[in-house]
């Protein structure tokens, strides 16, 4: 029967392949090292591909990194700044309070101080609210006067890192601190 296997070719051949003995051991050693692989150029291409890739991959996290970072920084001093605006628009708010209520004060004696005609009701009722009127608003201020004092005296309190910044090591190293800080 004939082989049909169409990689096989139909002519067997019968020669044996011609082997070179060589002269010298050294041509010996320099043809075996011929015969066993020859480098490629690109026998790391994948390598160096693969390299590539991952150093375009890094690129690409560092600048969306940078990217979120100046997004963060700018949102952060926005909020910074507006609050600045807030805090100096709450200071003016309170400069103009501060120069109406002298007004208003002047306008509470002359209204103490009028000859009233025709006393009645109406006039009981204004003098009594205004009279409850300053007793709030002496309550309130009171109220803020001693918050603004505590918060006043906590903002000239240096406390402990104060001192420090102030004596350096020598009062956090020395030893009665050491003792005080130790406990809590």
């Amino acid at each position: 029967m004939a082989d049909l296997n169409p990689f096989k070719s139909n002519q067997t051949s019968t020669k044996k392949p011609v082997t070179r003995v060589p002269d010298s051991f050294v041509e010996a050693l320099k043809d075996l090292g011929k015969s066993t692989a020859t480098p490629t150029p690109d026998a790391f291409a994948w390598q160096r591909q693969q390299l590539e890739q991952e150093r375009r991959l890094r690129l690409a996290e560092q600048q969306a990194f940078a990217r979120h970072r100046r997004q963060e920084f700018l949102v952060f001093s926005q909020h910074e700044q507006q609050r600045q605006q807030e805090i100096k628009a709450l200071q003016e708010q309170l400069q103009l309070l501060i120069e109406e209520t002298q007004g208003l004060s002047q306008e509470i004696d002359l209204a103490v101080k009028q000859q009233i005609v025709n006393p009645g009701v109406y006039h009981l009722n204004f003098f009594e609210r205004l009279r409850q009127i300053i007793k709030l608003m002496r309550q309130k201020i009171h109220d803020s006067q001693t918050w603004l004092s505590v918060f006043n005296g906590r903002s000239q309190q240096q406390g402990y890192w104060g001192q420090v910044s102030n004596s350096g090591t020598k009062f956090m190293l020395s030893q009665e601190r050491y003792m005080v800080t130790q406990t809590g």
